[in-house]
């Protein structure tokens, strides 16, 4: 199911490019949240350059007097966020169909009281329903057609979709008194009941519909700043990873990369006050540095923290280092040692029927199979609708690329040498062969793809 999903997000992702495109991640929002009478107030304020993150903070406020009344350590900005008219109660509403790693919310619906999780509830549970074969989306949205113009895929909006779900699509969820009203992707009504947590499902209507476009929202101040970025150049340094190395009596990598030698690579999750001291939250020692060295070094660190905009306490930065042994000598006996590991791994990687948990197709035929089960009804029927094969190349940077990253393409596979066996050698022409192939299958075109299997067969076939 997962999977399913994962794939099911890469054709998606074709359609999002000119959305994503006007998406700038160098800004944040303050969201402040009141609730339906307007005596309190919630502002979520983030300390971090991603969207629903642990690092920020969630503040409760009586409005009139602007007295805080307690903090969740979260920033609960994205999705939907609803405050009881009393203030005790905060209910934070997300969408977790396609939930990115650096994600550690693991639901759809949690509801605080004072501050507290009195109660969560999963995106599946929500979205539960009979004849359903995949996790849906928590909020109602009318799905986008697309069509094949100019040369590549495009998501049209269904403007003839009835008013009432044009309303419902911008503004799913509603709050009256202390009562929120959602209406899912399958179109079920829930009516979840801040004061007690309990949650009905209703079969949606019309009436429904009338009621929640007649609710007026409550208010939401946002207040727009520019993530701080200018403090990752360190004082005395150019940067974090020449600090990093120096500190450790090693040589950076910079823009230079060497394959004769070994080098030592870390990532750390950085915590900067507004003096610029810095801590390390979470670290990914990959070649076992000396983690002691490693926390006293950025401890030394004073990075500039001019650009803090207020309300902001803290900032977290992802800081990288590679770098190798000050001795080009022990530099360059390590970088064999590694490269007959590396080749060692990748013989191994050759032969393997699984990597990393993801099946390898031996060839063209088993891989469309394979497809047939990862891709969902929705994805095949997308593609057995587009008017000719060339038009596969839109699958480029999304289903394409998963399958160069998945299926080993680049690093290794049986089926990576199924296709240098017949004469591909670059993982772009790899994925754009089996898409096109795939295309002829499901349009019951067979012969092109069985020649190019019987093509410079293997010598032991």
């Amino acid at each position: 199911m997962q999977v399913k999903h994962t794939i099911a997000l890469c054709l998606l992702l074709l359609l999002t490019q000119t959305a994503m495109a006007q998406f700038d991640c160098t800004y944040r929002h303050i969201i402040t949240v009141y609730s339906a009478n307007g005596d309190y107030c919630a502002r979520a304020t983030p300390y971090y350059n991603f969207d629903l993150s642990p690092y920020g903070k969630t503040e409760v406020f009586n409005a009139r007097t602007n007295q805080l009344l307690y903090t969740i350590p979260e920033c609960l900005s994205k999705g939907f966020l609803f405050l009881s008219n009393d203030g005790f109660r905060l209910l934070h509403l997300v969408n977790l169909e396609y939930k990115s790693d650096r994600e550690t919310f693991s639901h759809a619906l949690t509801l605080y009281q004072k501050g507290s999780k009195a109660k969560q509830v999963s995106l599946q549970e929500l979205t539960s329903c009979e004849g359903c074969d995949e996790v849906s989306s928590l909020f109602f949205r009318i799905e986008d057609t697309v069509v094949y113009e100019e040369g590549r895929l495009k998501a049209k909006y269904n403007y003839s979709a009835p008013q009432c779900e044009q309303a419902l699509h911008k503004r799913p969820a509603c709050i009256i008194d202390d009562t929120v009203l959602l209406c899912n992707s399958n179109r079920h009504l829930l009516k979840i009941c801040l004061s007690t947590g309990d949650i009905t499902s209703l079969p949606f209507d019309t009436n429904h519909c009338a009621l929640m476009r007649q609710t007026p929202s409550p208010r939401i101040d946002t207040v727009k700043f520019s993530c701080p970025r200018g403090y990752v150049r360190i004082r005395r340094y150019d940067n974090g990873e020449e600090a990093l190395a120096k500190k450790l009596g090693m040589v950076p990598q910079g823009d230079t990369w060497n394959s004769q030698y070994k080098y030592y690579y870390v990532s750390m999750l950085l915590r900067i006050d507004r003096q610029g001291k810095a801590t390390i939250v979470k670290m990914n020692n990959l070649d076992s540095l000396p983690e002691e060295q490693l926390h006293k070094a950025v401890a030394d660190m004073t990075f500039y923290t001019d650009n803090f905009p207020d309300g902001v306490d803290f900032w977290y930065q992802e800081l990288f280092g590679s770098m190798r042994k000050r001795n080009r000598f022990v530099a360059r006996r390590e970088g064999k040692i590694e490269q007959a590991k590396e080749q060692a791994a990748y013989q191994r990687r050759l032969v393997a029927d699984s990597i990393d948990g993801v099946y390898i197709p031996r060839n063209l035929e088993e891989s469309f199979h394979v497809l047939d089960t990862l891709l969902t009804a929705k994805d095949i029927q997308l593609i057995r609708s587009l008017p000719e094969r060339d038009a596969m190349s839109a699958f480029h940077f999304g289903l394409g690329m998963w399958l160069r990253n998945n299926w080993g393409f680049w690093a290794g596979s049986r089926f990576q040498q199924y296709f240098v066996q017949r004469g591909v050698e670059h993982p772009d022409n790899m994925s754009g062969i089996l898409l096109e192939y795939y295309y002829d299958y499901l349009h019951g075109n067979h012969q092109g793809w069985r020649t190019f299997d019987t093509t410079n067969p293997p010598k032991d076939q």
